[in-house]
């Protein structure tokens, strides 16, 4: 139980500092949080964690800021939590996802596409 609970909060941290660093270069002119001022203390440090709804709180205000940024509902957990996909990406393709998803559903399922396309 102890390892699994490690793993968790390791890919926490990791999501999270994912998240944070290409969230924060290159912004539009809406200013994003740091995650330090968001929380209240800097996640990762020694007995430092957020939980799943500051994880949650913190990735709306990203997508509410930054236009790299496109959190999507996706479902619920078992434990009746609603569950996300995040896209992080150029502004350009955030704004072109369906375009990019249709593409990407041909390439997937399509074997009669000639290997010049």
């Amino acid at each position: 139980m102890k390892t699994l609970k490690a793993l968790q909060t390791g890919v926490i941290t990791l999501i999270f500092f994912l998240i944070s660093f290409i969230s924060i270069h290159g912004q539009s002119d809406k200013t994003i949080i740091h995650p330090k001022d968001h929380y209240g203390f800097t996640p990762g440090e020694d007995r430092m964690l957020f939980d799943y709804n500051g994880l949650i709180d913190y990735m709306k205000l990203l997508d509410d800021g930054s236009p790299k940024f496109k959190l999507v509902p996706n479902g619920q957990s078992p434990m009746g939590k609603p569950m996300y996909i995040v896209f992080i990406s150029s502004a350009e393709n955030i704004a072109n996802l369906d375009e990019l998803r249709k593409i990407n559903r041909e390439l997937a399922l399509n074997s009669a596409i000639p290997e010049a396309e």
